[in-house]
């Protein structure tokens, strides 16, 4: 902090079971520097240069942000931070995933030019303002007339075609195109076929080639049934998905191209990328490649994040969305 010129805002990333980050947000707090910053718990945590997964590990980034307006909060839902903060504008959010409601991102999200974020292990997030800490369930940093290009990629890979859901049975998926629901799952995924974790897709009505990843709760062979997390209705279009690492690596250097393309006629700063607990070394089986994506593509800036419980992702203007297995890439910029 001490080599910028009146620093703006700051994020700290740390990670470790019990976490340390109410000791760091207190630290932090301790040097004096008044300068708001955000402290996340994180299951890893990641820098240019590596990442750090299942250790006691810090990293963040401040920044100076040269004009732009930027204002934080702490509360314990939507409504709070909605209070404090106002609509509109940019948000990056960061959510105590004890208790997560998904409907509360839906509502932050209404009116904001962008809502990104993720989800941190635990019931408690952090912010230091003026010398003194605050925790809550959920805390945000605004942007104004300087928010990031945001960029999300999906982990997953899709195995089986289409589906509407053509039965529910308190709250049970009992039937897709009129099958029963768990054989048509182990006929298209079961027998160990495609290995790993099997996931659901949700289709997006308006783009079919977009889709919400879900996680398959339980089965119920009594009644065929799939008990599948998440909001599902008749008429819903879903698939099955699996993590897979050629289109995770695929996925994120499309998202880096298209953040680059969109930075055109300005000067990249630095960026935050907050990354699924689900990839990293256990679906890659190596580290430090998603941030060597990252690096190749933005070789000159800055770049801290952490591995999130879940992940907080653009669904067009003025709508966010809860999602897993992803990679979110928010890209500051100055005026070239």
């Amino acid at each position: 902090m001490r080599e910028l010129h009146r620093p703006s805002a700051a994020i700290a990333f740390v990670s470790g079971a019990p976490t340390p980050a109410l000791a760091v947000a207190q630290a932090i707090a301790d040097l004096s520097y008044r300068v708001p910053t955000l402290v996340v718990p994180s299951s890893g945590v990641l820098t240019q240069a590596a990442e750090v997964e299942g250790a006691l590990a810090v990293t963040g980034v401040a920044w100076s942000a040269r004009g732009a307006s930027i204002r934080v909060a702490i509360g314990d839902t939507a409504r709070d931070i909605g209070s404090s903060l106002g609509s509109g504008g940019s948000l990056a959010s960061f959510w105590a995933s004890d208790g997560f409601e998904p409907a509360e991102v839906s509502a932050l999200s209404r009116d904001r030019q962008c809502l990104f974020g993720a989800g941190s292990p635990g019931n408690h997030v952090h912010l230091v303002d003026n010398g003194k800490v605050s925790s809550g369930r959920v805390a945000a940093m605004r942007f104004d007339g300087g928010g990031p290009i945001v960029e999300a990629s999906s982990a997953c890979r899709l195995v089986s075609d289409s589906m509407t859901v053509t039965q529910i049975d308190r709250g049970m998926v009992t039937r897709l195109d009129g099958e029963p629901a768990l054989d048509v799952l182990t006929a298209k995924a079961g027998g160990g076929r495609h290995g790993g974790l099997i996931l659901v897709a949700i289709h997006d009505f308006s783009d079919p080639d977009r889709y919400l990843v879900r996680p398959i709760r339980g089965i119920d062979p009594g009644r065929k049934g799939v008990a599948i997390v998440g909001d599902l209705n008749v008429g819903d279009r879903v698939s099955f998905a699996v993590r897979d690492p050629a289109c995770a690596r695929d996925g994120l250097t499309e998202a880096a191209r298209r953040a680059e393309r969109h930075a055109l006629g300005s000067q990249p700063t630095f960026g935050l990328y907050l990354s699924c607990a689900g990839r990293g070394r256990s679906l890659y089986g190596e580290s430090d490649v998603d941030i060597r994506i990252l690096k190749k593509r933005f070789p000159g800036i800055p770049i801290a994040g952490m591995h999130s419980a879940f992940e907080v992702v653009p669904w067009g203007i003025g709508s966010s969305k809860m999602q897993l297995m992803n990679g979110v890439f928010a890209l500051f910029r100055a005026p070239s």
